[in-house]
Order: structure tokens, then sequence, then C-alpha cells
């Protein structure tokens, strides 16, 4: 008596590798081969699901794939200030029509910050962020769909910098208006140098200002406070020089 040997293969439907098919009569061992890979493709199982034995007459599974969603488009501003929240758009679809969500990264550093809700296919999401400092922000994002398919990442970069006319104080964080001297005047010029004056200055500019006054020929005046310093005699024609400075940024002027 010879009992019937019957085949059971296994087709990677255009994945790899290609395993093997099992022969024998009833009872011999089948089952679950691997998991085969395709690029571009998610594998999701065999169908039908490989039985553990031989059944009577073989048979065939076939691999079931996922076609990989398309990696988002992002939109946006791509420059800013720090501080100040602008809204960026992520938009993919998948090939199959299956739902997707989106996995942004926005320190771009590998690790999900974000995770979207579920979305039909080529629906466009828009999410707000904002950067506390300047610097050129590099941030990405992936599209998953429903059957599991996961994208490539999408990277944007964006240049975060202060508003013109402002410098960035690290100790502060913050952008400090830069400093400028509006005027800088003697108050009577025509009176005899070696007479006591009034020197006077009008100033703007974003946080502590400090000022200091230079002359020549010396001696130097140094470090002064308000908006106006009585002049001591001086034995010689003198140019004075005031510098103020808010520690990132400073102007200079000469009467």
């Amino acid at each position: 008596f010879t009992l019937n040997s019957y085949t059971y293969s296994f087709n990677s439907n255009g994945g790899s590798p290609n395993y093997p098919s099992v022969s024998g009569p009833v009872g011999t061992a089948v089952g679950n081969p691997g998991s085969p890979t395709r690029t571009g493709y998610t594998f999701t199982g065999w169908s039908p699901v490989a039985p553990a034995t031989m059944p009577s007459g073989g048979g065939t599974s076939n691999a079931q794939w996922n076609s990989v969603p398309n990696a988002p488009t992002i939109g946006g501003p791509i420059t800013g200030n720090p501080g100040v929240s602008y809204s960026y758009t992520f938009t993919a679809a998948d090939p199959e029509g299956n739902d997707i969500r989106y996995e942004i990264d926005w320190d771009n550093n590998g690790t999900v910050n974000q995770t979207t809700g579920w979305y039909s296919s080529g629906t466009i999401f828009t999410q707000p962020n904002d950067w506390a400092s300047p610097g050129v922000k590099t941030f990405q994002a992936r599209t998953v769909d429903s059957a599991g398919g996961i994208s490539g990442w999408t990277s944007y970069n964006v240049t975060i910098d202060c508003p013109p006319g402002s410098t960035w104080s690290v100790s502060g964080n913050i952008c400090l208006a830069d400093v400028a001297i509006n005027s800088f005047t003697l108050q009577d010029p025509s009176i005899p140098y070696n007479t006591a004056t009034n020197l006077n200055w009008n100033v703007s500019g974003g946080g502590t200002i400090t000022y200091s006054i230079a002359a020549n020929p010396a001696p130097d005046i140094g470090a002064v406070t308000g908006t106006s310093w009585s002049t001591d005699n001086r034995t010689a024609n003198t140019t004075f020089t005031l510098t103020a400075s808010n520690g990132v940024s400073s102007d200079t002027a000469q009467v």
C-alpha cells in the first residue's frame, strides 16, 4: 500500500526569497515558511494561511502585500522669527486608498514627537509650530497607512532669525532691538574749551543700555549713566566719543 504524495507551494508574489515547496503524504509538516520582503511593500501575511500539516490534495499560499504610502509633501514658511507660530501642511496619498496618518519628528532626531489621527488618503493636515531660538531648524515627517505600511521621511528646513533691526541675546533668550545713537551733542560748542559744558545724548535700543565716553586728548570720562553729562574743564580742544551697548549690539558717535 502506497500513500499518495501531495505538494504545498508558496508564492512570494514578487517578493523574495522564493520558499521551496513541501511534498509528502497527508500529515506531512508544512507550516509558515517565513516572511518575504519586497521593495516598496509591506508583507501582510499568507493567503490562505499555510496549514500545519499537508492537506489532501496539497495547495498553495500566496504572499499578500500592502503598498507603502507615499512620503508626505510638506508646505509652509521657510523663514521666521523666534517664538512666532507658523502653520505647516502635510499631504500624502496611499496607492491602495488606505486611510493614513502622519508621524512628525519636530527635532529631526529620529523620534516621533507627534502622531496625527487617521485621515482619508490625500487629506491635507495642518499643524502650527514655533521655535524658541534662531538657527536653521529641520523637522521631518512620514506617512503610515492603516495596513501598517510606513513611508520614508520627508525633511523640511526653516531658518529662524531675529527681525531686522534686532539681535539675539543668549543670556536673555530674546531678540533685542539694536542700539542706535539718535543724537550726541555738546550743549554750546562755541564756548571756550576750558569751561565746563554739558554733553547730551538720545539713544534707542532694547535691554539694558550702558554708556561710556572717551576723550581725545585724554583723560577719558569712562562709564556714565542717564542722558547727559557735565564735562570737566579741558586744557585743549577735545573730541568726545560716546559708546552705547546692550551687550549684543552697540553704536558710537562723536562730538
